[in-house]
């Protein structure tokens, strides 16, 4: 089981908390603030009052145990970039940051910062299915049930027909579209580029190692489907 770390507990990393704890995984949260410390003390592992930019506070959480650290402080960042390379230099093994602003972005690049995302609920929650769902490469939620997803494809599905694999009737979700790694002659030569290769394929269309399903289903039926692959 992953262990994640969050830091900074507003809306955005409150609801990545949440919804990574919902998927059954160990989550330390961290604040400064005592009181939003203790709205989240009841719903994960570990929940901690400190200052993130204290390298001997972060040291005693046990960094080199935790698989993810995502930084989720807004407003200051300056304590945002040093907790970031705090957690890259105790020994978490991916970190994400926060940021909202083009010049921050090239900042947190330019430290080695593993990946950055911008603020909101939707992209909390599509950060917690990608952190857990290694296969997952995108999701788009329809309503607050249903969702679509492109999903890379496990080994033990190529050279099988979709009637084969029988998706819909195993998981409850429908593929509407199959898109292909294919090579093509470019300026600079050869390169790999996604194309559609089936709108709505039919159950006879074989899939091949490098295929990417676009599905859609029920969110809890796109978590089983999610966890075989």
């Amino acid at each position: 089981m992953d262990k994640f770390i969050i830091v900074g507990l507003g809306v955005f990393g409150r609801s990545l908390a949440e919804n990574l704890i919902q998927k059954g995984t160990e989550v330390i949260a961290v604040d400064r603030n005592m009181e939003l410390i203790e709205e989240v003390r009841d719903l994960v592992t570990y929940a901690v009052c400190m200052d993130s930019t204290d390298e001997k506070s972060l040291e005693s959480l046990g960094l080199k145990d935790v698989d993810v650290g995502i930084v989720c402080i807004g407003e200051d960042f300056e304590a945002n970039l040093l907790t970031s390379v705090l957690l890259k230099h105790n020994g978490v093994k991916k970190v994400i940051s926060r940021a909202s602003d083009p010049l921050h972005i090239k900042i947190l690049k330019a430290v080695g910062i593993d990946q950055i995302v911008t603020p909101g609920v939707e992209t909390a929650e599509k950060l917690a299915y990608g952190l857990i769902h290694k296969s997952l490469l995108d999701i788009s939620y329809i309503s607050e049930t249903t969702a679509a997803a492109k999903i890379s494809i496990p080994p033990s599905f190529a050279g099988k027909t979709l009637g084969k694999l029988n998706l819909r009737a195993r998981f409850g979700i429908n593929v509407v579209a199959i898109h292909r790694m294919v090579e093509v002659q470019g300026k600079e030569g050869s390169e790999k580029v996604e194309k559609v290769i089936s709108n709505i394929p039919g159950a006879d269309t074989v899939i091949e190692s490098n295929d990417i399903l676009v599905v859609i289903g029920e969110t809890e039926n796109l978590d089983k489907v999610m966890r075989t692959l």
